[in-house]
């Protein structure tokens, strides 16, 4: 027999690995004695490759020679066989260009990051959160600002306090947010001390 029950039992879980085993194994036979016959190995492989097309197990465009009277062949056969080999290898190269896509992707992303990024412990997030409310307060009660210059700034405050429930973030937008902040209430302080 071509196929042994060990390679057979594998079939299911392992369709397109036992499929090239298949061919190569049907191929060594062929190199090994060219004008031999072979019509017993012919037929082997082409009932293997008829059941594991009909069970959905491996899809090919080759056609699969016909049997008549119990009897297929040898060239057909061995045509078939090459052309079944070229379209499975195929597949399994795209297969291990996908896998090996996917590996590098997942490797790659844990290790470089687009930005710099920090991520905050909790009592990091409720030290910020202290200091943005402080701020916030700041900005309010701070007279020497225009409505809409204290809008704008409370909004990006805003963004400060929504971003900093994600897990990881580029902090720098956003301490910038509240330098400006800091920077304007100074600047509105500044103003009122020259004018008294």
């Amino acid at each position: 027999m071509l196929i042994p029950d060990n390679l057979l039992d594998r079939a299911n879980d392992e369709p397109l690995e036992v499929g090239i085993e298949v061919c190569n194994q049907y191929i060594q036979i062929q190199v090994r004695n060219p004008f031999g016959e072979s019509e017993d190995e012919s037929l082997e492989v082409t009932k293997f490759f008829y059941y594991m097309k009909q069970a959905k197990l491996l899809d090919f465009s080759a056609d699969i020679p016909e049997i008549i009277n119990g009897s297929v062949d040898i060239a057909s056969t061995h045509i078939f066989v090459h052309n079944v080999l070229e379209q499975l290898s195929s597949i399994q190269r795209h297969h291990y260009a996908i896998k090996l896509e996917e590996e590098l992707e997942a490797r790659f992303s844990k290790k470089i990051k687009n930005s710099f990024g920090y991520e905050f412990t909790e009592g990091d997030l409720k030290e910020i959160q202290a200091l943005v409310n402080k701020l916030r307060n700041l900005i309010i009660d701070c007279s020497e600002l225009d409505e809409e210059h204290r809008r704008r700034i409370t909004k990006k405050l805003e963004q400060v306090q929504q971003e900093l429930h994600k897990k990881n973030i580029n902090p720098r937008p956003y301490l910038r947010t509240c330098y400006r902040g800091k920077y304007s209430c100074r600047q509105g302080r500044r103003k009122r001390q020259a004018t008294n």
